[in-house]
């Protein structure tokens, strides 16, 4: 008798255990909600100018990089901006150094770089040279940083990813480029669906175009106006003829229920 009495035993407790397990399981983690959720895309077979190619161009002009970088560091009030912008059509006529522009000339001619951005702050030195980019996709080049700890907190989040090769004294390598999200023509729909008329008519891209991201995000209560908890959420912008003073359209949607959840407040 007793032996039946701990043989049932044993069995309630398992019967426990595994409806406990079963739970867990089931239980719907952030983790679990980012693998969902997160699309991997096959970024080289999306970019048009391999690793390779350009990592061979910056070797075979290295010095150019360099001299062209430090002038453009050295020289901001030359160019009236921060940051300085050099392009094919912006920049090079301002430059008052015949060898510097040359160099400038050489590089932006031979078509692999569309563009050179930098700013010269006290506590740290960038120079971008721009390769390629497809807006929503992929950003792609060669940078310089004086200081690598700005890489270092520059980290990927979710589906923005953010890839460094280092190539010595300051010099790297990116890839910056978008996982896709799992229904994200319906998340675009869902936040255009949510607009006035009046917002529509100032976006720039097409719907497809509208950049689709998994965020971390403090959204405020609608009723008591206070912030809630930093939450998992979709958010999808749209860029629009007032970017430049007020900031683009942002909606925010619940990734499990699409519902809206808020906006980024503009200005």
């Amino acid at each position: 008798m007793r032996k039946l009495i701990i043989i049932a035993y044993l069995f309630v407790v398992a019967a426990i255990f595994i409806q406990f397990t079963e739970y867990e399981v089931m239980k719907p983690t952030k983790l679990s909600k980012i693998n969902y959720l997160i699309i991997n895309s096959d970024i080289n077979s999306v970019v048009k100018v391999s690793k390779l190619d350009i990592l061979s161009y910056f070797e075979k002009n290295t010095d150019n990089f360099n001299t062209l970088s430090k002038y453009m560091l050295n020289n901001e009030i030359v160019f009236g901006t921060r940051p300085v912008i050099l392009n094919k059509e912006t920049g090079i006529a301002k430059i008052d150094d015949g060898s510097i522009k040359k160099i400038a000339n050489t590089l932006l001619q031979e078509n692999l770089i569309k563009g050179v951005e930098s700013e010269n702050d006290d506590e740290s030195k960038y120079v971008i040279f721009h390769i390629d980019d497809n807006y929503g996709t992929y950003d792609q080049g060669i940078i310089y940083m004086s200081d690598k700890k700005v890489i270092d907190k520059g980290k990927t989040e979710y589906n923005y990813v953010k890839y460094y090769e280092d190539l010595g004294n300051g010099w790297f390598y990116y890839l910056f480029y978008y996982d896709q999200i799992r229904d994200g023509d319906v998340f675009r729909k869902k936040a255009w669906d949510s607009l006035p008329e009046q917002e529509r008519i100032s976006i720039l891209h097409d719907l497809n175009k509208a950049l689709v991201q998994l965020k971390d995000v403090v959204i405020f209560d609608k009723k008591t106006l206070k912030a809630n908890e930093t939450q998992l959420v979709i958010s999808v912008t749209f860029n629009t003829k007032q970017d430049a003073f007020i900031g683009p359209i942002t909606i925010y949607l619940d990734p499990s229920t699409k519902e809206i959840l808020g906006s980024q407040v503009r200005g």
